[in-house]
């Protein structure tokens, strides 16, 4: 077992996204094939390169059953981006109800990540990752070479 507190501090999880359920807590079943539409979308949108109404439907059905899946509000926003784009492409950028409804459905997906607390991934995060695979690579060849 690695202790909670290393992967907090590994992953740059903080104490709200723990208290709130967004890490670190048992899933049920439900939330684990909610929490699979949600990764089965995304793998969609890696394949297809794309966002639209079906990626919409997949996370907002995810989160009916697992709100606290970050990855879910993101496929839900940026699909939710999409479709606004495409709209607006086809009526012309005429800004109307569709388009303020839209736009109130992408102010509530922000909303929804903002409340798992999840922490951003940064340049420096990801730096620190490389740093500690080479050290790591280090450590594994000065121990072959020890035997």
């Amino acid at each position: 077992m690695v202790p909670s507190w290393w992967i907090k501090k590994d992953f740059e999880i903080c104490d709200s996204a723990v208290m709130v359920g967004t890490y670190m807590t048992p899933m049920t079943d439900t939330q684990t094939v909610a929490s699979h539409i949600a990764e089965f979308a995304f793998g969609y949108v890696e394949k297809f390169k794309r966002y639209d109404d079906f990626f919409y439907w997949c996370a907002t059905r995810s989160l009916e059953f697992y709100p606290m899946n970050p990855n879910a509000w993101i496929i839900r926003g940026k699909s939710l981006d999409r479709i606004l784009q495409d709209y607006l492409d086809r009526n012309g950028h005429i800004y109307d109800e569709h388009v303020a409804y839209l736009e109130t459905l992408i102010a509530d997906s922000m909303r929804g990540l903002d409340k798992t607390y999840m922490t951003e991934i940064t340049e420096e995060f990801e730096q620190r990752k490389r740093q500690r695979a080479i050290e790591a690579q280090k450590y594994l060849q000065n121990k072959k070479s020890q035997e």
